[in-house]
């Protein structure tokens, strides 16, 4: 029998003939495995950026209004520790009035220094200056985790006319003492104001006023 040279047996398996788009598959995905372009890495890269820039703008703004918080509660408790004083103290010793319930404007002069910081009894004298008149200075902050600052709180004490109720003015020229002194049951309204200055350079004010009878 004559050997047919186109055979298998001959030459083996033939090769398959290439389809059509064939070298285009295979382009393509090799370029789904080739990894990012200097393109792409740059935005995933900014993107990375702009979440680690906006968590820690949430950190920075939370410890912001912590530090604030702390700042007004110990402001809130020197105030209420003047309003205290005002309603317990006994407004006069031996026949004359303390200072502390002098009527007057706002004024630091009468008032102890009670320093929340280290807790000391010290007391210190009203600082006066030309703009902002007499006050008395104390400070906030633990010094740990809230930095210290200086706060200053004034006082203003109003007689009260007993028949209107009406604030009288505190200057002894213009209301004259006698015209509300050792009357029976006169009352005095004070109020107290802290005013301090954050690091961030903002001021904050509070004002807290209280009033009693004067046996």
């Amino acid at each position: 029998m004559p050997l047919l040279l186109n055979t298998p047996s001959f030459f083996g398996r033939r090769r398959p003939h290439a389809t059509p788009g064939a070298s285009r598959f295979d382009a393509r995905r090799w370029g789904a495995r080739r990894g990012f372009t200097l393109v792409e890495a740059m935005v995933a890269t900014m993107v990375f950026m702009m979440v680690i820039l906006g968590v820690y703008s949430a950190i920075t703004k939370a410890y912001q209004i912590s530090q604030l918080t702390r700042y007004n509660d110990q402001a809130r408790a020197v105030l209420l520790s003047y309003i205290d004083q005002f309603q317990r103290l006994e407004t006069a010793d031996d026949g004359f009035v303390r200072p502390f319930f002098t009527p007057a404007v706002p004024t630091g002069s009468g008032m102890d220094n009670l320093n929340r910081l280290n807790d000391s009894a010290a007391t210190a004298p009203a600082v006066a200056t030309a703009t902002s008149g007499a006050y008395l200075e104390v400070t906030l902050g633990d010094g740990s985790s809230v930095s210290p600052i200086t706060a200053r709180v004034t006082r203003s004490v109003y007689p009260v006319d007993i028949a209107t109720g009406a604030l009288l003015d505190p200057n002894p020229t213009v209301t004259p003492t006698t015209t509300y002194y050792k009357q029976p049951g006169y009352s005095l309204v004070g109020i107290f104001t802290i005013s301090y200055t954050l690091p961030s350079g903002k001021t904050y004010t509070q004002r807290l006023s209280t009033s009693r009878t004067i046996p």
